[in-house]
């Protein structure tokens, strides 16, 4: 990915983090002071290790959650934890995996799914 894709990419990922942790809507799944996001990873995600790298970043960090093919061919990720919690792990995500990443759309969700790792499905 040249410059110029990448630095939009992380730009787009960091404005969306900033509009959800910025968000009202941040009661919605909270679990204590836990917060479930979900993330569409697109571009060169399927067939690179992308999951297995996501995984292995996961365990630096308290998070919990998972990682999985999308039938799309993009990849979807959902992770818990505090918002801070999961920014740090989103953005140690994002600057791994710039150069397969063409675009991250992400959201706050509500799950009722409990997590004991961060897995791959």
């Amino acid at each position: 990915m040249d410059l110029k894709r990448r630095l939009h990419s992380e730009f787009t990922l960091r404005t969306a983090v900033g509009r959800v942790l910025g968000s009202g809507i941040n009661q919605m799944s909270e679990q204590g002071n836990r917060r479930t996001f979900r993330v569409i990873y697109s571009g060169r995600v399927q067939g690179v290790g992308f999951r297995a790298t996501t995984q292995n970043i996961a365990q630096r960090f308290p998070v919990v959650g998972y990682v999985r093919n999308q039938p799309d061919g993009t990849v979807e990720l959902v992770a818990r934890g505090s918002s801070a919690e999961v920014g740090e792990f989103l953005a140690a995500v994002q600057q791994r995996l710039a150069r397969q990443i063409q675009n991250a759309s992400q959201e706050l969700i509500a799950m009722d799914e409990d997590f004991e790792t961060f897995a791959i499905r």
